[in-house]
């Protein structure tokens, strides 16, 4: 069932606790840039551009489950959308995944908007959105592709994968291997388990202190030839493969530290439990 599109002037609030089996559909007209937040408990949310649309369109897809089990709520106030998907009780372990046996919300919105999106359990993905992005979920897996601006991601138990980022990149993973490429110019990545494979892709212009840690897992770097860096590497328990041309470098086995391209802000590449490989491209 798709409801109708309603304009107001200020902020109105709609709470639906959606028929058993159906869909929930919605669409919201906006101006100028959009700002939406999603706030869900166990289901995964998926973020696409519609480009240069001027509506954000939210659809709640049960996948077989009964959707009167949670609330839903939508508030609008101008270019503001703020989306919850809450359980009305206590409820059994719904199964995490892109097509599991928990509903999911899809959103679309043009592609220069601002997003904050929350799950609780659930894997989260974003495509093709410009603009100020925070990715977060509890228990699950966070993937983004084509973005450009500030990013966001933290999941306590899953993979991170970024792929053609523009911009700086926060990103953490209790538990979970890291996949992370992009023209970044500012980076902080953590994993306490697993490995990080990150790409600054050509066109990287650092221009803040960045770092690539791990609590146990190896991490593999590799930067463009003409990036301007202090690069720091150190492990714990491991050894380092250096492949970058650096200059007034001190190095062992373990530790690593010199100029690339006669220096700039500091990258520092640390892992406590594994081996570290530099590369240039």
């Amino acid at each position: 069932m798709r409801l109708a599109v309603v304009t107001v002037a200020a902020a109105f609030t709609v709470s639906t606790v959606a028929f058993a089996q159906s869909n929930w559909d919605k669409t919201y007209a906006v101006k100028n840039r959009p700002n939406v937040q999603v706030e869900v408990d166990d289901v995964p949310v998926q973020v696409h551009s519609c480009g240069g649309c001027r509506s954000v369109h939210i659809h709640v897809d049960p996948h077989g489950q009964d959707l009167s089990r949670w609330h839903i709520t939508d508030i609008q106030g101008g270019d503001g959308i703020r989306f919850e998907m809450r359980h009305l009780q206590d409820h059994s372990f719904f199964g995490i995944g892109w097509h599991g046996q928990s509903p999911e919300v899809y959103v679309e919105t043009p592609s220069e908007a601002d997003a904050a999106v929350h799950s609780s359990n659930g894997a989260l993905m974003v495509t093709g959105v410009h603009g100020t992005l925070d990715l977060k979920t509890s228990n699950g897996a966070i993937a983004s592709d084509q973005t450009a601006g500030p990013l966001r991601v933290n999941t306590s138990n899953g993979a991170v994968r970024v792929h053609g980022a523009d911009g700086t990149l926060t990103a953490s993973t209790s538990n979970g291997s890291m996949d992370l490429q992009g023209r970044f110019t500012q980076v902080d990545a953590q994993t306490s388990e697993g490995s990080v494979a990150m790409q600054l892709l050509p066109g990287s212009t650092l221009q803040s202190s960045s770092r690539v840690t791990a609590s146990d897992g190896s991490i593999t770097l590799s930067v463009p030839r003409d990036l301007h860096a202090d690069v720091q590497a150190s492990t714990s328990n491991g050894r380092i493969a250096n492949n970058l041309d650096l200059q007034s470098s001190t190095k062992s086995d373990d530790n690593l530290r010199g100029l690339l391209n006669g220096g700039g802000p500091s990258l520092r590449v640390h892992t406590s439990n594994g081996s570290i490989a530099l590369n240039s491209r």
